[in-house]
């Protein structure tokens, strides 16, 4: 079981042995969904969300007053998903990238 899947506070017995039920240890939060509730409320500068292309508005001069009003709207339906999406897909990113770092620590303890 990787690190994702293991939980974030399991249940031990008084010999310290994991608690099971149904084959996994105790019951609650996976250590990435904890990391993921965790995650500061302010996405970090380098969080970058997964979005479609953002519209380009054609060449000047091979356009009027309509296909610009067009490109307005679709371009703040477009900024309006980014910033929904941006909180979105920032918890997840957050809990991926500690679940990296405590692999990569444990890893270097020789822990895993």
């Amino acid at each position: 079981m990787n690190n994702a899947d293991m939980p974030a506070m399991p249940v031990v017995d008084h010999k310290g042995i994991f608690i099971q039920k149904g084959g996994l240890a105790a019951i609650g939060l996976t250590k990435r969904e904890h990391f993921a509730a965790r995650a500061p409320l302010e996405p970090q500068d380098w969080f970058e969300p997964s979005l479609t292309e953002r519209p380009v508005l054609p060449p000047e001069g091979t356009y009027g007053n309509k296909e610009r009003n067009e490109h307005k709207a679709e371009m703040c339906d477009w900024l309006a998903e980014a910033d929904k999406q941006h909180l979105i897909q920032w918890p997840a990113a957050w809990a991926d990238a500690m679940l990296a770092e405590l692999e990569r620590t444990q890893q270097n303890k020789g822990e895993v």
